[in-house]
């Protein structure tokens, strides 16, 4: 009896060994095959999303039909963009709302993320001389989300079936932070200018100043009522940077000491202060208006001594961000930044900011 019932358990153990096993399989298969039937639909979805035709402006001679476009491979291994067989770079925007703008602002393009009222679009962008990247895939109708990366994991196409190997998550080699090239002057004197919204900001760094100059086509006049650090809260423009090279390429989320962040009013008082600190720092300011009023020049002399700081001298990447405050009597009312143009709290996180390159001083 104990032979018989040692031989019925271990009879028992291996039928529920050989069922677990037999299902195990068909789970596993099943969950290969569901796999494979994302990744497929996956693929026909990243086909269709990036069905994207370039559409370009006549020339204002009149030509007839589009004019071509193609990707060409360069001498050095590269590739360009090639437009009526010349080299097309692109500057442009997303969105449809400011075509007018892009081209007063020397863009020569857009895109869109879907094809409604296409006409319309080309026909407006003719007229200003800019090309469009229309989007064919209709995001709103198909529920999905243009930034999720998720849904542009496959970038090949394939019929039937096909076996999958191996996938693999790589480092990202790339950026998220724009970067703005810093050149010196032959008088030793080190220059660098970016876009934040309307203003095209300046910045020279000489031995003993630096000196942060604004281009502004608000048409509005200036206003800022407030003192101190409540500076940001009307018409200003902030500025942070590292007074040191940053070492790594990881994203540095914690101040330094040595880490700035001016706010620089636009109101009748030519006030500026370090809102790391709190400290009001010297400033010679000059203001010129266009005789048309298309643009008024504002000017910032800030010593570098009374900033505690040396100038950018050392070759490396720097940390940057430069943010444009707009405001009324009431206070301020917009911000647009150059680096963290979707994130607010770059006050508060060294990672949001951007990089100034600085090259080595000859």
């Amino acid at each position: 009896m104990l032979n018989n019932s040692t031989t019925d358990n271990n009879t028992t153990i291996l039928d529920r060994n050989c069922f677990l096993y037999h299902n195990l399989v068909k789970i596993f298969k099943a969950l290969v095959q569901s796999l494979l039937s994302w990744i497929g639909a996956s693929i026909r979805f990243f086909l269709t999303t990036m069905g994207i035709l370039w559409f370009t402006a006549y020339h204002a001679a009149g030509q007839d039909g589009p004019i071509p476009t193609s990707v060409e491979r360069t001498i050095d291994g590269g590739y360009t963009f090639m437009r009526n067989g010349s080299p097309y770079y692109v500057r442009g925007a997303g969105g449809i709302e400011y075509i007018a703008d892009v081209a007063r602002f020397g863009g020569n393009s857009i895109r869109t993320w879907s094809h409604d009222n296409a006409k319309e679009i080309l026909d407006e962008a003719h007229r200003h001389g800019i090309t469009v990247m229309m989007g064919l895939f209709n995001w709103t109708e198909m529920d999905c989300d243009p930034s999720n990366i998720k849904q542009f994991i496959t970038q090949f196409e394939g019929d039937g079936t096909f076996e999958l190997q191996k996938m693999e998550v790589v480092p990202f080699a790339g950026s998220l932070r724009k970067k703005v090239s810093a050149s010196w002057t032959p008088n030793g004197d080190l220059l660098f200018n970016l876009r934040v919204g309307d203003a095209i900001v300046t910045g020279a760094s000489t031995p003993d100043s630096l000196i942060l100059t604004g281009r502004f086509e608000d048409r509005e006049p200036f206003v800022n009522t407030k003192q101190g650090t409540e500076l940001w809260n009307g018409d200003a423009l902030e500025v942070a940077f590292s007074a040191q090279p940053v070492t790594s390429k990881r994203p540095r989320t914690n101040f330094l000491f040595s880490d700035v962040h001016l706010g620089l009013s636009l109101g009748e008082r030519p006030e500026v202060v370090n809102f790391r600190t709190g400290a009001l720092i010297p400033v010679k300011r000059d203001i010129l208006v266009d005789e048309g009023g298309a643009f008024t020049l504002v000017s910032w002399k800030l010593p570098w001594a009374s900033l505690k700081r040396e100038g950018w001298q050392l070759e490396g990447r720097y940390l940057l961000e430069v943010a444009r405050d707009q405001g009324n009597a009431k206070g301020r009312t917009e911000q647009i930044r150059w680096n963290s143009v979707e994130a607010e709290g770059f006050h508060l996180n060294p990672g949001l900011w951007g990089e100034l390159i600085v090259p080595k001083k000859q």
